[in-house]
């Protein structure tokens, strides 16, 4: 028996989605993120890629240390809840790895890969790679 190989898609943002103010919100802060990272060397190669309810906001490629990259993007007006940084925890870096095998099953990449993080309040953003929980 052949192993199927997963369905990875892409959401795309409907017209109401576009509206809404907080989607909206979290969409620029892609579009930042994409923008830094594309700045500092790296190649973007997929947004928003989903397996089933698993999401990765950016798969990029960090030219420099020749790395393909699982990015989460966080962004917040303020800081009043805490950084953004602080709302990724293991659910989520599980949500990435799952996301992350199935894009390299069907992806041949000969790189290692890792997981970042790009949080975003106001105009700062601040860059963690390589990140990892703990359990």
């Amino acid at each position: 028996m052949v192993k199927q190989l997963p369905v990875l898609k892409k959401r795309q943002l409907t017209q109401k989605q576009h509206n809404n103010a907080r989607i909206s919100f979290g969409h620029k802060g892609e579009e930042l993120a994409c923008a830094f990272l594309t700045g500092h060397g790296y190649s973007i190669l997929e947004r928003n890629l989903r397996l089933n309810t698993y999401e990765v906001d950016i798969i990029a490629l960090d030219t420099q240390a020749h790395e393909l990259v699982f990015v989460e993007v966080k962004r917040r007006r303020n800081t009043q809840y805490g950084q953004p940084f602080q709302a990724v925890g293991y659910k989520k870096l599980h949500s990435m790895h799952r996301v992350a095998r199935a894009y390299l099953t069907t992806h041949i990449f000969p790189l290692d890969y890792r997981f970042d993080i790009i949080s975003i309040v106001g105009t700062n953003i601040e860059h963690f790679a390589n990140v990892t929980w703990f359990t």
